[in-house]
């Protein structure tokens, strides 16, 4: 393409192939560069091949520059591998590699990040090669201190690195590993656990390294005390066995408030029947179904820590229980916002034994009826939204201690104070003594009550300006 028409390069433009992500590997003279989707497939590869024989050579426009270049097709290693494009160079050299790339920005339009493996090489520290790399995988020579910070000067958005060989110097507060997110350190040594302790990233990974007590119990206090590590989602660290060196744990837990397993006070094991299966149907995706021998408190707890473990929730949770009194006092669910309420009718007792298990509630919903009388401790106060289905005389006895912003209220029972109850709530919204957080009310009365409100009386001695149609349009279009 680097000999065609400026019209033939334009319409290769236009005809970008959009491809998941690219995986680039970088070896001492020599490169490739793989499609990674469901299975990774190498498309180009280049070959440094100073000596390189100049017949049957083209000579490839790369940027300002003509370079003499072999080209063929070659076959992958197994059958099932698809052909690539095998270029032979006489040097991979900076000049090369800005060129290559903007053809390559010009073939494909690239879907998602960059992932890059390299062969570490010093003189290619210096070399920019790939934009918008998120993963970075390094092996070869032992690293310097000064050739990484050159080299992830280069990548400063990294997300993931990968470091297989060893590393050499110390950590300061510019180094710019620290700017990186997740780090494995194949070979960590010592430089693992100097980066363990300054780490402000979210995932580290040291393998090999040589831990240090003193140094764990500071990182330890530090995050229990929120003086640091507060972005810490894990640490994963193994110690070289071969040095027959182990952990002092008294050493690491020193004066650090800790509680030590006791099998007298709890279980070690907690063992449960369980039968698994996937079901699903046409319209529905698959699922687990377990079977178990029984619910309780010790199952959910165990369980829930499952769910942590496998899922990283990015918003709070949405809870919707069939009321069921025994399970008032268990508590299942974290990070919940939102709850919704039915079954069997529910006592203000019930309802606030249950609502302190979830003190930070932004919408509830009860479908089933409420009994009892509310007072200033009412747990439901709380709670920003409420929605009850069935509200009864409970509803209106809500509504006048309300102190969220929405509320509705459906088939409410309307007692015989209602009007003069609306009446004071409207004054006191109206004065500023009260319902100052209010956004909405809807109120759905019980018509088979046989009650109506009396406007009249609801209004009384309020300033309400009453809709006159001969001073204001009844309808407005726009």
């Amino acid at each position: 393409m680097s000999t065609l028409s400026e019209r033939t390069k334009r319409s290769a433009i236009l005809a970008r192939i959009d491809v998941p992500k690219l995986r680039h590997v970088v070896k001492d003279k020599e490169q490739s560069i793989m499609i990674r989707g469901e299975k990774s497939k190498t498309i180009i590869k280049i070959l440094e091949i100073p000596r390189l024989r100049f017949r049957r050579m083209w000579k490839m426009n790369i940027g300002n520059f003509e370079i003499p270049t072999k080209i063929s097709v070659k076959e992958g290693k197994k059958p099932s591998d698809p052909e690539y494009c095998l270029l032979k160079v006489t040097q991979i050299d900076e000049n090369f590699l800005v060129g290559f790339n903007l053809y390559l920005k010009t073939l494909f339009r690239l879907k998602e990040s960059t992932k890059l493996r390299m062969e570490f090489i010093k003189s290619a520290v210096t070399t920019p090669m790939f934009g918008n790399v998120n993963e970075v995988s390094l092996s070869g020579e032992t690293l310097t201190m000064e050739d990484l910070n050159s080299f992830l000067t280069l990548y400063p958005n990294l997300d993931v690195l990968k470091i297989k060989q060893s590393v050499d110097g110390k950590l300061n507060k510019k180094s710019k590993i620290l700017e990186v997110k997740n780090v494995w350190l194949s070979n960590a040594g010592q430089f693992g656990m100097n980066l363990l302790t300054k780490f402000t990233g979210q995932n580290i990974y040291l393998n090999k390294v040589d831990l240090v007590e003193s140094g764990i119990n500071k990182i330890i206090r530090k995050w229990i005390n929120n003086e640091g590590y507060q972005n810490l989602v894990s640490v994963h660290a193994t110690m070289d066995f071969s040095s027959e060196r182990f952990i002092q744990t008294d050493q690491v837990f020193n004066k650090l408030p800790v509680e030590w397993f006791n099998p007298r006070e709890r279980q070690e094991h907690v063992e449960y029947t369980t039968k698994i299966r996937v079901k699903g149907n046409s319209s529905n995706r698959e699922y687990c179904l377990v079977k178990v021998t029984q619910i309780d408190e010790r199952f959910l707890a165990a369980f829930n820590l499952y769910l942590k473990t496998l899922f990283r929730l990015k918003e709070s949770t949405k809870l919707r229980m069939e009321f069921i009194k025994s399970s008032v006092r268990t508590p299942m669910f974290g990070n919940v916002n939102e709850v919704s309420l039915s079954g069997e009718s529910l006592t203000m007792d019930d309802l606030d034994s249950f609502l302190t298990l979830y003190s930070n509630l932004d919408v509830l919903k009860i479908q089933q009826s409420v009994n009892g009388e509310l007072n200033e401790r009412s747990r439901i106060l709380a709670v920003k939204n409420v929605l009850l289905s069935d509200p009864g005389p409970f509803g209106m006895n809500l509504l006048t201690k309300f102190t969220g912003q929405n509320i509705c209220l459906c088939k409410v029972d309307l007692v015989e104070s209602v009007e003069s109850d609306l009446n004071e709530l409207i004054r006191k919204w109206m004065n500023g003594e009260g319902y100052q957080n209010l956004v909405s009310i809807f109120v759905e009365m019980n018509f088979l009550s046989g009650r109506f409100i009396q406007t009249d009386q609801v209004f009384n001695q309020l300033p309400v300006e009453w809709f006159d149609t001969t001073h204001r349009p009844k309808y407005t279009t726009r």
